[in-house]
């Protein structure tokens, strides 16, 4: 685990006392060797909701946009077979995708996601510190 997913993992757990945070949640899909492993999977016990999120520090972002595009059958639909073959939910769960990203990424980030429905886009900055070192300069009195 990185640095920033540390701290979206603090920021996380520090929500609400309702949430549990699993990180690098195991995501089966089809053959036994192949999976997925979001940064995190949360449950909302108190809401219901289930969120799948995501960390990237990257300037590239477009990978991430595409799994986000395509995050019903990326992670929703397994993830729910999952848990409900658990039974640690049930059909009335509602499912959404957190996306902790660089601020100066957001704009062109939230361009390319097509249904913003259940996706929210969180800066980085937001969360911890500013990305950019910022120098301050004293004058002499």
């Amino acid at each position: 685990m990185d640095l920033f997913e540390e701290i979206v993992m603090t920021y996380l757990t520090k929500l609400d006392d309702h949430v549990f945070v699993r990180h690098q949640f195991p995501v089966k899909e089809g053959s036994p060797s192949n999976w997925r492993w979001p940064d995190f999977v949360t449950l909302d016990f108190k809401n219901r909701i289930v969120s799948i999120v995501e960390v990237s520090t990257a300037y590239n972002i477009d990978r991430l946009a595409e799994k986000v595009n395509n995050r019903e059958n990326q992670w929703i639909i397994r993830i729910r077979d999952q848990l409900m073959t658990q039974n640690v939910i049930d059909s009335s769960w509602n499912f959404m995708v957190k996306v902790f990203i660089r601020e100066k990424r957001c704009d062109e980030f939230s361009n390319k996601i097509k249904d913003h429905n259940g996706v929210e886009i969180i800066k980085l900055e937001d969360i911890s510190f500013p990305w950019e070192y910022n120098i301050i300069k004293h004058e002499e009195k």
